[in-house]
């Protein structure tokens, strides 16, 4: 498996990335997150990621919500978006 710009890319054509593809792809998000240069991003980005998830019902929070509401919030930190309520916003619409 790959990973491309916006999502896991297995090697086989056609094929849908797997659960430890989706966990792959999740840690490589981290790592990116982690990595970033700014000081400060990884706890604002840390935040932001708990703030989203509090605001989902109780029954709609899972380890694939999770997963949805960090790329979201990833894919708009690294469009350059540093605001916290519209990263939070960007994770929240990731999941729906």
């Amino acid at each position: 498996m790959l990973i491309g710009d916006d999502h896991l890319v297995d090697d086989v054509e056609g094929a849908s990335p797997s659960r430890s593809g989706v966990r792959y792809s999740m840690l490589a998000g981290l790592w990116r997150w982690w990595t970033m240069p700014l000081e400060g991003t990884d706890t604002l980005l840390k935040n932001v990621l708990a703030e989203a998830e509090s605001a989902l019902p109780k029954q709609r929070r899972s380890t694939e919500a999770r997963v949805k509401l960090a790329t979201g919030i990833l894919k708009a930190a690294a469009e350059g978006e540093r605001d916290p309520s519209r990263l939070r916003a960007a994770g929240l619409i990731a999941i729906e």
